[in-house]
């Protein structure tokens, strides 16, 4: 995955989607959308600056319905070459019921496995399992990369030598050593045999255990969790410092309770004196939480929504951790959500009445893929996103449980399989790629993101309001042309959910009309050339304080963030906050203070929080004559006191490339660029490959990650995205011309057309393999060096210019 460089020292993480693309506050005055595509804008977040694909959607191909019986719940075990390839990126019954559940306790060491038998197990049945059954069959045949967060199980079926007859282990030093064997011989292993999951180290992850909470009521029961992840941590970092390990996957809410944001709150104190048997400290290298909505059908059979986690929830849930453990260790981490969507709860005869299966599956896709894009915007933070859908129920009744909404097929009573409309959105999403480049809209209930692949770009929107929305789109794509334009969506007919795909819009993409709760994906073909003029990265810096009480007349304490904003473009604050209050309505106006500047947000009840009072999230836009490069000083301003200001996070839009300011990529910042070459300065915007050197792989990074021009057509004078004849035509006239710049062949910069210029282009030329096949193509590094060495000897005629280009 390309990520660009990072330059600074504070820890990055993005806004959400649905927030970093709106311009303002103000809801339009109906259901109207002004959309803007900058696909001309290289966007990075955090420095990640492409789709991680496998991180979101867990699949690839087309989807079939599956062909064996042995499918289990959070995993996806049918493939074939042109049907389901995928999988949740998590299997959570493997350690104790496959691998741990009947093996020996070692009669020399009590409460502890005999490593004999448990290495024979790993080695044996489990390898073959992972090598050659059906359950991983999706890892083994991924397209793209896979991530794998394994993880304990809370369940009861590890040995009561282990568990003491509960449901987890209570023996945390045995559970380490078990972890310790399985790690050596499934992953991180040498010898012959070992190390054999079908996966990349660092795409490997561990959750200690999986949802401890729901068995730890009691607060000495979770001072025990606390324990067994510091025992465990400690001990595995011990024997394997590369191993990825978190938790607790649990604790969304801030009242208190189970699912409480108090319980991680509690862990993150005591993580802060960890440190393994050496003595070196050691941490948690990651977040997992459950983020769910809720169905409850009543007795009488009718239903209602219980909103546990709405968008605006996950996303200001994120920053509340994000910004404690950046508070603790000066590192916000990442995030793993192993699980989310939402369940159904049937009533006390277990009947889900007038719920029916096509709304339950509806409303499963409308929780997934609102979530979906919250995430997505986060790509510096998250590990996985990993919705709870598998392809059939686990139960395996003909016809399907009621309850088995979340799959992608379904059997009829006579036992013919059905496509669901959950595997409809996964068929949406099925060819979204790419880089990130940003989105403008001005309406705060149309979720929308963009990518770029190459000669396409990918739109993505998602109409949040239950009213039909129009869409006035354009699309920046610099001197390229739209060709052609399809229109993937899903959508609520009244009863029953639709997918429809590839519908021709060529002629009609620019004013599109999205159903309520309308999910789309865009496509557009482009032609001509396809470079970026400018690319931007998204830093976020985080407060000194969260879950500060908004008190007297309504005000929060102030919140410290401290940022750079040296080369802002635009900046956002987003906030957090609890509203619980009796008398106050969700959507309620109030000012954010920056630095003593007052910005308001607008009165109006936004569908980003599906009517959700317990947290929710906003972001203003700030002017960046409002911001120092330093401290800012930011608080909210409500009508009344009461509840508590989450978290404060800003995030800073920067521009990487454009050295001389001018907005654009140009020849301006390669002269400045070339002008820096040498030792760079601590921090120095030119070395973007902060190698602490000014040089050609800084060159290489605006040649190929921002501008999208590979170094292979420098010599393209004529800029038609390719070196030929025509190019040497144009240094044949600039030579005989007198000429002075890149369009009249100064391959060099240097401010005339001569003979060392042609030889640049001959390099170009061969690496471009766009003249003559028999010349011989150098390797990108030759051609570079090559570069570098006319530059150089350039430089020391007369300093180097450059012309845009």
């Amino acid at each position: 995955m390309r990520s660009l460089v990072r330059r600074h020292c504070f820890f990055a993480a993005p806004v959400t989607a649905v927030m970093v693309v709106f311009l303002g506050w103000q809801q339009p005055l109906h259901a109207q959308t002004n959309v803007t595509v900058m696909g001309n804008v290289h966007r990075a977040i955090g420095g990640v600056s492409e789709l991680d694909r496998a991180k979101y959607f867990n699949h690839s191909g087309t989807l079939q319905a599956p062909t064996n019986t042995n499918l289990g719940n959070l995993t996806v075990e049918a493939w074939s070459p042109n049907g389901l390839n995928t999988t949740t990126g998590r299997v959570a019954t493997e350690l104790d019921q496959f691998i741990a559940q009947n093996l020996p306790e070692d009669p020399s060491k009590p409460g502890y496995f005999e490593h004999s038998a448990l290495i024979s197990k790993i080695q044996g049945d489990y390898r073959n399992f992972v090598l050659n059954g059906s359950r991983w069959s999706g890892l083994r045949n991924y397209n793209d990369e896979p991530i794998f967060v394994q993880s304990g199980r809370n369940g009861g079926f590890w040995p009561n030598f282990l568990d003491s007859g509960g449901l987890m282990p209570t023996n945390y030093e045995a559970y380490a050593d078990f972890l310790n064997v399985y790690l050596e011989e499934a992953v991180y292993g040498t010898r012959p045999n070992q190390g054999f999951l079908p996966i990349e180290q660092d795409r490997f992850f561990f959750e200690v255990m999986n949802e401890p909470n729901w068995s730890t009521p009691t607060q000495s029961q979770w001072n025990g969790v606390i324990e067994m992840h510091r025992v465990v941590t400690e001990l595995v970092k011990e024997q394997f410092p590369q191993a990825k390990i978190g938790g607790p996957s649990c604790c969304d809410d801030l009242g208190a309770g189970q699912n409480s944001w108090e319980r991680s709150r509690q862990l993150m104190d005591d993580m802060v004196n960890w440190e393994t048997p050496s003595g070196d400290s050691v941490e948690l290298d990651f977040w997992t939480i459950h983020p769910y909505e809720r169905y409850n059908v009543a007795n009488d059979g009718s239903w209602s929504r219980q909103v546990d986690g709405s968008p605006g929830h996950s996303a200001a849930i994120m920053d509340l951790y994000e910004s404690y453990s950046h508070q603790l260790f000066g590192d916000p981490k990442a995030f793993a959500l192993t699980e989310y969507g939402s369940f159904n709860q049937a009533n006390s005869s277990g009947s889900y009445g007038n719920y029916t299966r096509t709304e339950q599956q509806w409303d499963l896709v409308r929780d997934i893929k609102e979530k979906m894009l919250v995430y997505m915007d986060r790509p510096d933070r998250i590990i996985n996103a990993t919705p709870f859908v598998s392809p059939r129920h686990w139960q395996n009744a003909v016809p399907t449980n009621p309850a088995g909404d979340n799959v992608f097929w379904e059997q009829v009573a006579g036992g013919a399989w059905q496509e669901t409309i959950v595997a409809g959105m996964f068929r949406m999403f099925a060819d979204v790629r790419g880089e990130y480049v940003p989105v403008g809209s001005d309406n705060t209930d149309l979720q929308a993101m963009a990518f770029r692949d190459g000669n396409e770009i990918h739109v993505l929107l998602n109409n949040l309001e239950k009213v039909s929305n129009t869409i006035n789109l354009q699309a920046l794509i610099g001197t390229a042309n739209v060709t052609s334009a399809s229109l993937d969506r899903v959508f609520w007919n009244g009863t029953q959910g639709i997918y429809e795909s590839d519908l021709d819009v060529s002629g009609t993409w620019q004013n599109l009309t999205l159903d309520g709760e309308e999910g789309a994906v865009l496509k557009l073909t482009l032609s001509g050339p396809q470079l970026y003029d400018l690319s931007t990265n998204e830093n976020t810096y985080y407060g000194d304080v969260v879950t500060t009480p908004i008190g007297a007349q309504g005000k929060s304490q102030v919140v410290n963030i401290a940022a750079e904003t040296d080369n802002a473009v635009s900046a956002q604050v987003r906030v957090g906050f609890n509203r619980d209050l009796p008398g106050v309505s969700p959507g309620e106006e109030f000012f954010v203070f920056v630095n003593n500047t007052p910005i308001r947000v607008p009165a109006g009840e936004l569908n980003f929080d599906d009517g959700d009072v317990d947290m929710v999230s906003r972001t203003v836009d700030v002017p960046l004559a409002v911001l120092v490069d330093g401290n800012n000083e930011v608080y909210v301003d409500f009508v009344g006191d009461g509840g508590e200001l989450v978290s404060a996070v800003l995030v800073v839009t920067e521009s990487i490339g454009d050295f001389d300011g001018s907005g654009v990529f140009d020849g301006g910042d390669l002269s400045a660029l070339f002008s820096q070459f040498g030792p760079a300065s601590p921090g120095s915007e030119y070395d973007l490959d902060i190698d602490g050197i000014v040089g050609g792989g800084d060159l290489q990074i605006w040649l190929s990650e921002l501008r999208g021009k590979t170094e292979d057509f420098i010599g393209d004078f004529n800029l038609d995205d390719a070196v030929d004849g025509d190019d040497l035509s144009a240094w044949q006239d600039g030579y005989s011309n007198d000429g002075d710049d890149f369009g009249d062949g100064d391959f060099n910069f240097d401010g005339e057309v001569a003979g060392i210029d042609f030889l640049g282009w001959q390099l170009s030329a061969n690496a471009s393999s766009s003249v003559a096949a028999s010349r011989v193509v150098p390797e990108p590094t030759a051609f570079l060096l090559g570069l570098l060495g006319i530059c150089g000897f350039a430089r020391h005629r007369r300093s180097c210019r450059f012309d845009l280009w």
